[in-house]
């Protein structure tokens, strides 16, 4: 919830006070104007609250958004305001009984939007368990990082943009989709690699101090397709690893774990498409006690 509320442009979808006003609504990353009011963001704390002035016909003040995890899918919000207010404001606070009861509807009706556009937006995914496939070599230019959980995205749409215009200007052939090779991986924070992947030998490519590269060869994995947010990836992983213990290959923890964003969208994330990749080992092969010379060799197979 928080990276939603946060990011300015979504506020046209749940707001109250911009109903109606879609045609006037000017929004840039610390900015909404609309019919002359001024919404600006001064500061923001990660997954904790959100600060703002809010200048308007019937408010002129200071705001804070208080959004409070309670799980990873459910979140608390509170909204505090703190200024002066309108004559006419005033006078429909005395009739209503208090300020509280002229803003609360409006309030209400806001995070009453939030929710539903989270629950459309971000909260509908589906999970496809696609099977043990090769993952094919790649030569790739990267950015190594590590971060929390919660800023891995922003970090790692950081690394891939700046890649992307190091290769656009060293005139370098993209060679597929963007991906991270995680180094290391936990419920606070990665440790990984941002990677565009490349045409060029590997030797060709001349690359700043800031960045890496390199190649890896082939190898086999499960393979795991999340169509949705990229809130939903949790779950994919813990699908994906719960597939290869129910199955009889074993999971190479010394290989690569990789995603591959195929298609990313800030303004839908139902409609983006992940792909996960967990390094596996093939099935052993089993041998029966030779009872005689025509005693056949059982193969386990993949139960997946």
């Amino acid at each position: 919830m928080f990276l939603y509320v946060n990011d300015l442009s979504s506020w046209k979808n749940w707001w109250i006070p911009l109903n109606g006003t879609q045609e006037t609504i000017k929004i840039d990353s610390a900015h909404v104007k609309y019919n002359g009011n001024t919404l600006q963001k001064l500061a923001s704390f990660e997954n904790d609250s959100i600060q703002f002035t809010i200048t308007d016909a019937n408010f002129n003040g200071n705001s804070t958004i208080i959004i409070k995890s309670i799980d990873n899918r459910q979140s608390e919000i509170s909204w505090k305001l703190n200024g002066e207010v309108s004559f006419k404001t005033k006078f429909l606070a005395f009739l209503k009984g208090g300020m509280q009861n002229v803003l609360q509807s409006d309030i209400q009706q806001s995070f009453l939007n939030i929710e539903n556009e989270l629950q459309k937006k971000f909260l509908d995914y589906s999970i496809t368990l696609n099977g043990f496939e090769t993952k094919n070599a790649v030569t790739y230019i990267a950015i190594a990082d590590s971060t929390s959980t919660t800023s891995f995205d922003e970090k790692r749409k950081q690394n891939l943009k700046k890649l992307g215009e190091f290769i656009t200007k060293r005139d370098l052939t993209i060679n597929g989709d963007p991906f991270v090779i995680f180094k290391s991986r936990n419920k606070e924070s990665y440790k990984y690699l941002s990677c565009i992947p490349v045409t060029a030998v590997l030797d060709s490519i001349s690359i700043d101090s800031t960045m890496t590269k390199g190649r890896f060869d082939s190898y086999l994995a499960l393979k795991t397709t999340l169509k949705g947010s990229f809130t939903n990836r949790a779950n994919a992983w813990e699908e994906a690893k719960k597939s290869i213990e129910k199955s009889n290959y074993k999971e190479n923890k010394d290989g690569l774990y990789i995603e591959v964003y195929k298609k990313e969208s800030k303004q839908s994330p139902a409609t983006n498409v992940t792909e996960i990749y967990i390094p596996v080992r093939k099935p052993i092969i089993v041998n029966e006690p030779k009872k005689d010379s025509l005693q056949p060799t059982e193969t386990i197979q993949d139960s997946i």
